[in-house]
This record gives C-alpha cells, sequence and structure tokens, in this order.
C-alpha cells in the first residue's frame, strides 16, 4: 500500500507540476491516513464487528467530529486521520492506533485462537 501510494502521488504530482515540496506533503498526508484507518480496520475486525461496513461509519464519524466547533474551539481536528490541523500529533495518533491494533491482534489474534484449537 506505501509502495502503491507513492507511485501514484508521485505520477500524479509530474502530471498536474506539483513542486516536490507539495508532492511530498501530500504523500505524507495520504501515508497518515492510510496508517490510521488501517488500524481502525484492524480493530473492528478483532472486535468482531465487519470492518468493511463500520470503517465507513467510522469515516462519517471523523468528518462530523471534525466539523462541529470552529477551527479554534475543536481539538479533535488536530489529531483527525482527515482534517490533520498538526501533521505531527495526526502521526502520532495514527501509530498510536496502529500499534493499539498490533497488541490486540498479538492477543486476541488469529494466531492464538489456532494454537488453542490445536491444543485441544
Amino acid at each position: 500500500m506505501i509502495a502503491i501510494i507513492t507511485i501514484v502521488q508521485f505520477a500524479i504530482s509530474g502530471i498536474i507540476g506539483f513542486s516536490i515540496y507539495a508532492a511530498f506533503s501530500q504523500i505524507v498526508y495520504s501515508l497518515i491516513f492510510l496508517t490510521a484507518y488501517y488500524g481502525f480496520f484492524n480493530i473492528l475486525t478483532i472486535v468482531g464487528l465487519s470492518g468493511g461496513s463500520f470503517i465507513w461509519l467510522l469515516w462519517v464519524a471523523d468528518i462530523t467530529f471534525g466539523s462541529i466547533y470552529p477551527r479554534s474551539q475543536n481539538l479533535y481536528r488536530m489529531i483527525s486521520p482527515v482534517y490533520q490541523e498538526n501533521e505531527i500529533a495526526a502521526l502520532l495518533f495514527a501509530v498510536a492506533i496502529l500499534t493499539i491494533s498490533f497488541y490486540l491482534f498479538s492477543k486476541k489474534g488469529v494466531t492464538k485462537r489456532w494454537r488453542k484449537r490445536l491444543s485441544m
């Protein structure tokens, strides 16, 4: 996914004529969004919810929470994967979500269930 995003962003930037800084900025924005929503998708799947349908509801909730108050009063916009008012805070939030999903997967994931079934 990272390779696809990088190649597509550079190709589009070359066609449209963005500068290198703008192309790199779009790649970072896309990778933060991908990281956060991949972590959310994993968490929803581990919990037992259908990740494909609930991820759309999570996206709508993300847009809604980011647009409730004016920009100066809404702190969620800083870490939101959609708005990303502060890129460093959004990156840290996305990495935290991905780390939590990895932790949940290692504790409740498929490999643990298969080991339990095979030991019976």
